[in-house]
C-alpha cells in the first residue's frame, strides 16, 4: 500500500539574532548583544502513515476547541512578552505587538542554566563580568564566575500537542503517539561572519596531564586556530534549544503545579568536538573545559579572567540535533492513566504542553567576542512518524 502523508506548517514567527561585538558591556562576559528581528518562524507537523490515521495539531493555549494546523504570531509573540512582564492590556494591535516584540528583545545577553531533580530548567543566569574579575580564587587560582539574574535575555513559549484523525476524534479511536523533532538538519541557520584569533592558547597548555582524555580529540582543530587571522564562525553553532515536557492530561482539563515535568532536553547547534567544514567555516565545540574552550580562553587573554568551566554545567546533559536523539515522548506502554499517553484511550482524549525555550549559551565554545552580525534562525519540526524521516 502507498505510503501517504499530512503535512501542517504552523508559521509561528522567526527569531533572527544578530551578534554585535560590545567589549565594553559590563555584564555580557563574552562581550556579545544580541539584536533579535521577527520574520518566520515555522513549525511543521507530520502525520503517521494513514494505516496510524492520526496526526499531531498544536495550539497556545491548550484549551479544547483551539487545536488545530496553525497558531497566530501574534498570539505567540504576546505570550513571549508576557514572560517578559509586559501587560496583555498593551497588547491590543499587531503594529504595537510587533514593536514591543522588536524592543523587549533587541538585547538578548548570553545566559546558561542548569537542569532540576524534577526536570524543570533552572533560573537562566548570567555572568557578571567586573564581579568576576574581582573574585579570584587564590587556592585554585582562578576566578570564580558572579553570576546576576538572566530574566529577559531568553525565548521561552507554551505550545500544547494533541491528535486528531481524518474521521474526528469518536467513541471508538484509539491513538498512542509518540512525538519526535524531524527535519534536523533545518532546525537552525546561521550566517557566517569573521572572527579575529589574537592567541592560540591551546599550544601553550601541557596537555600530558590532563584529567579530560576524552576531550583530546579537540586538540587536532584548535592547534590549527591561526594567530592574528581571521576564520569564519557561525553563531548558531552557540545556540540552544529546551524542552520542558510535561506529563499529558484530559484535553478538558488544565496544567496546574501538580503536573510533573517528566522530560527535560536539551539540544546544542553544531558539534560537541571542534571541527572544520567544508566551506572552511570552524565549528568550535560544545561545552567544552578551559582548556579545550576557545571563548573560556578568549575571555582569558582579552580581559585577564581564568574561569574554569563549573561541573555543574559540564555535566548538564545536552544533545546534537541527529536522528538517534530526536525522540522527546515514547508511546506509552501502560494507558491506565491520562497522564501516560498522548492520545486517545477509552474515550479520554490528552494533551501535552511543551515549555520551550531559545537561548545563546554563555559556556558554549562558540561564544566569542568577535561574532559579528551573524543571524540565526529556529525552524522546529514535529512528527508522530519515526520511520518518514528516513525517506
Amino acid at each position: 500500500m502507498k505510503k501517504q502523508r499530512r503535512k501542517f506548517i504552523l508559521t509561528l514567527f522567526s527569531l533572527v539574532a544578530i551578534f554585535m561585538t560590545t567589549i565594553a558591556t559590563t555584564f555580557a562576559w563574552v562581550g556579545i548583544l544580541t539584536y533579535a528581528n521577527t520574520e518566520s518562524f515555522a513549525i511543521n507537523l507530520k502525520t503517521m502513515e494513514l494505516v496510524s490515521n492520526y496526526f499531531l495539531t498544536i495550539s497556545s493555549s491548550g484549551k479544547p476547541g483551539t487545536f488545530s494546523d496553525s497558531i497566530d504570531p501574534d498570539q505567540l509573540k504576546k505570550m513571549i512578552l508576557i514572560e517578559m512582564g509586559v501587560s496583555e492590556s498593551k497588547l491590543t494591535t499587531s503594529s504595537i505587538i510587533d514593536q514591543v516584540y522588536s524592543d523587549r528583545t533587541s538585547a538578548l545577553f548570553p545566559v546558561t542554566t542548569e537542569v532540576n531533580s524534577d526536570n524543570s530548567f533552572s533560573n537562566f543566569k548570567r555572568i557578571n563580568f567586573e564581579a568576576s574579575k574581582r573574585n579570584y580564587d587564590y587556592a585554585t587560582q582562578k576566578n570564580v564566575p558572579v553570576y546576576i539574574d538572566g530574566k529577559n535575555n531568553y525565548i521561552v513559549f507554551d505550545m500544547y500537542l494533541s491528535v486528531d484523525t481524518k474521521e474526528g476524534i469518536g467513541e471508538n479511536t484509539e491513538v498512542n503517539a509518540p512525538v519526535f523533532l524531524t527535519e534536523l538538519e533545518e532546525t537552525l541557520y546561521g550566517s557566517i561572519s569573521e572572527h579575529m584569533v589574537m592567541d592560540n592558547s591551546f599550544l601553550k597548555i601541557d596537555y600530558t596531564d590532563n584529567p579530560y582524555e576524552q576531550y583530546l580529540p579537540c586538540l587536532p582543530v584548535l592547534y590549527t586556530l591561526p594567530i592574528n587571522q581571521r576564520i569564519k564562525v557561525d553563531a548558531m553553532n552557540a545556540v540552544r534549544i529546551g524542552f520542558e515536557v510535561y506529563e499529558p492530561i484530559d484535553i478538558n482539563t488544565e496544567y496546574n503545579e501538580s503536573n510533573k515535568i517528566v522530560g527535560n532536553y536539551i539540544y546544542y547547534g553544531g558539534k560537541l568536538i571542534p571541527s572544520i567544514g567544508t566551506n572552511g567555516v570552524y565549528d568550535l565545540g560544545g561545552i567544552l573545559p578551559a582548556e579545550f574552550n576557545t571563548a573560556v580562553q578568549e575571555l582569558k587573554n582579552t580581559k585577564n579572567i581564568d574561569f574554569s568551566v563549573p561541573n555543574e554545567i559540564l555535566s548538564r546533559k545536552e544533545l546534537e540535533l541527529e536522528f538517534d536523539s530526536s525522540q522527546i515522548w515514547k508511546k506509552a506502554t501502560d494507558l491506565s492513566s491520562p497522564n501516560n499517553y498522548l492520545g486517545v484511550h477509552n474515550q479520554v482524549q490528552t494533551k501535552m504542553k511543551l515549555r520551550t525555550y531559545l537561548w545563546f549559551e554563555g559556556w558554549d565554545s562558540d561564544c566569542l567576542l568577535g561574532i559579528q552580525y551573524q543571524n540565526v534562525a529556529f525552524n522546529l519540526v514535529f512528527t508522530a512518524d519515526h520511520e518518514e524521516r528516513n525517506e
